[in-house]
């Protein structure tokens, strides 16, 4: 009677299993963000658990073979979503390298128009100084209202640099959200990868103790 009961415990417990990782699989495909949030705070450890728990069987050899047949198929359904997820680490490694590199890149645009800013700012303290140098030896002289005219070219040019110093600054703050962005993705990449991990870790265990398993039956 006793062993009819663990045999039925045993089925159910199998069935369990499919269904959770089955559970899993619709998660991952789903979206990254119930990835994150519905698999962090779990994992499978409680299932290699109960194996070892498990009875070995003294029942008839077919039914033995029932048996085995299950865990075999539950190995092979294992193996399969291992792999899945060991492609899943690789993709995110590859979207990891190509945000790092847009980091360091961004990193360098920003430091470049950062320099240029510093040109222009430099260049309308100059052409500034000079302006008013201009003006007060033509008012001096009181023929400011006469030469105003020939000044025009150099405001001129000081509205160009002040416009240019403007432009810098909308592109120096559009660099730095960009930045930022790509900050937060490869946190989240990171934090991913070491979900997925966390995951083969736990289904590495399970493998090795249903292969424990087969040996004991």
């Amino acid at each position: 009677m006793n062993k009819k009961i663990n045999k039925k415990i045993l089925i159910i417990f199998l069935l369990l299993i499919s269904i959770l990782i089955f559970y899993y699989i619709l998660i991952i495909n789903k979206n990254n963000f119930l990835i994150f949030n519905n698999l962090k705070n779990n994992n499978l450890t409680h299932i290699f658990k109960t194996l070892q728990k498990q009875p070995k069987s003294e029942s008839k050899k077919e039914d033995n073979l029932k048996i085995l047949n299950k865990y075999h198929n539950l190995l092979n359904f294992i193996k399969k979503i291992y792999l899945k997820y060991q492609n899943e680490i690789k993709k995110i490694n590859n979207k990891l390298n190509l945000h790092q590199k847009d980091y360091l890149i961004l990193n360098k645009e920003l430091h470049h128009y950062k320099n240029l800013k510093k040109v222009f700012n430099k260049k309308i303290d100059q052409i500034t100084t000079e302006l008013d140098q201009k003006k007060q030896i033509l008012m001096k002289h009181k023929i400011y209202s006469f030469k105003k005219a020939s000044l025009m070219i150099d405001e001129q040019q000081l509205q160009e640099f002040k416009q240019k110093n403007d432009d810098m600054k909308k592109i120096i703050q559009a660099k730095k959200e960009q930045i930022q962005n790509s900050k937060i993705k490869i946190i989240d990449l990171e934090k991913y990868k070491n979900i997925y991990y966390k995951i083969l870790y736990d289904l590495s265990k399970c493998q090795k103790n249903l292969n424990i398993v087969f040996s004991n039956q």
